[in-house]
This record gives C-alpha cells, sequence and structure tokens, in this order.
C-alpha cells in the first residue's frame, strides 16, 4: 500500500532533491574547472594530434567524447560534433546573444542535471552568477528555498517535450527536447548565442 503524503512531505522531497542536484553540480564544477587546469598544465599542444572539424568557419577539435572552441582565452566545450547537428529537427526562433547576458545574473530551471552541467560550464565565466529558480506560473510546485522569477529576469527554462523547440519569450529562453535530443538541443542553443549558428 502506498503511503500518502502531503504538500509539506512533497516540499521537503523537492527541497532535498534541489540540494542534492545542486551538491552534484558544485562538484561537477570543480572537477571539470580543475581538469582544464591541469590539461593546460599537462598538454600545452594537446589539440595538435585531436581530430579536428570546421563548422560555419569555426574550427572545433575533439576532446575524449566532447569537441571544444577555442574562442580567444574561452573554451567552449560540446556534448556532439557540431557538423552532426544539422541533422537534428528543431523549430526556434531569434535568440539574445552572449553579450546580453554578460555581467548579469542568468536564472535556470531544470529537472535535468546534464542540461544544467552543459550551461553553467560554458556560460559561467560571463556572468556574476547562475541561479536555480522558478518560473512565476509554476508557482506553487516551487520548493520554498527557490526565487520566484518572471520573463523580466534573464532566466533560461529547460524541459522535455514531444518536439525539440528553442524559443525566447522576453528575457526568457524555453529550451524544449526530446529526451533523446536534449543534449544536441542545448548544443544548438550555446551555438546560437555564440553566433555561430543562425
Amino acid at each position: 500500500m502506498r503511503k500518502i503524503s502531503t504538500k509539506q512531505d512533497r516540499l521537503k522531497k523537492q527541497k532535498r532533491n534541489t540540494l542534492i542536484i545542486s551538491l552534484v553540480l558544485v562538484v561537477i564544477i570543480s572537477l571539470s574547472v580543475f581538469g582544464i587546469v591541469a590539461n593546460s598544465f599537462g598538454k600545452s599542444n594537446s589539440n595538435a594530434d585531436a581530430q579536428k572539424t570546421v563548422y560555419n568557419g569555426y574550427e572545433f577539435y575533439s576532446s575524449g567524447s566532447f569537441w571544444i572552441l577555442e574562442q580567444g582565452n574561452f573554451k567552449f566545450i560540446f556534448a556532439s560534433n557540431p557538423n552532426d547537428l544539422k541533422n537534428v529537427s528543431i523549430e526556434s526562433n531569434e535568440l539574445n546573444l552572449l553579450p546580453d547576458y554578460a555581467q548579469q545574473t542568468l536564472y535556470i530551471y531544470s529537472d535535468e542535471s546534464t542540461a544544467n552541467y552543459q550551461i553553467y560550464q560554458n556560460l559561467d565565466l560571463f556572468l556574476t552568477r547562475i541561479q536555480p529558480a522558478c518560473l512565476e506560473q509554476d508557482k506553487a510546485i516551487c520548493p520554498e528555498d527557490l526565487p520566484i522569477k518572471g520573463c523580466e529576469d534573464n532566466f533560461i527554462i529547460i524541459k522535455q517535450s514531444d518536439e525539440n523547440k528553442l524559443t525566447q519569450q522576453d528575457k526568457c529562453i524555453f529550451i524544449e527536447a526530446k529526451p533523446e535530443d536534449l543534449t544536441k538541443v542545448i548544443d544548438i542553443f550555446l551555438l546560437k548565442i555564440l553566433g555561430i549558428n543562425e
């Protein structure tokens, strides 16, 4: 027989899950920063032997299962070869570019830790901070410790869907993807805000 849970029990469970995800993200981000720093000391010419590909005039090189784009002093990390993303069917409108977010707070809502990590590892250096939050219309199911934000704030909402979409409404970006396409749709989002993909 299933135990009947109260709203307070559900909120406690959501709060606990949010805390666990946050801690996992902090550990992953710390390890990735350590890995990038260690890699830069260990192999100064590590990308010389890597597989390379050119996408829209930009050179990407493989590093393990990831693809790296170096722009100035910054490295952007993609889960997929950008040329493979051409096969992903996606509906999209025009998105703000990365400079529109620079030195501001970015709010993010997602139940997908992989998607959160992709956003954090690529955008964190350009922002004052990235903060989990809930969208105003979902505040009834929001854990108590998360702020409620609307589309007047820089906000990325990531959710699973039956179709792949990237849409911007005011300052909200809605990333919707089929579960099997989620990392690819995040890569397309990153290419778009970097101005590499139209």
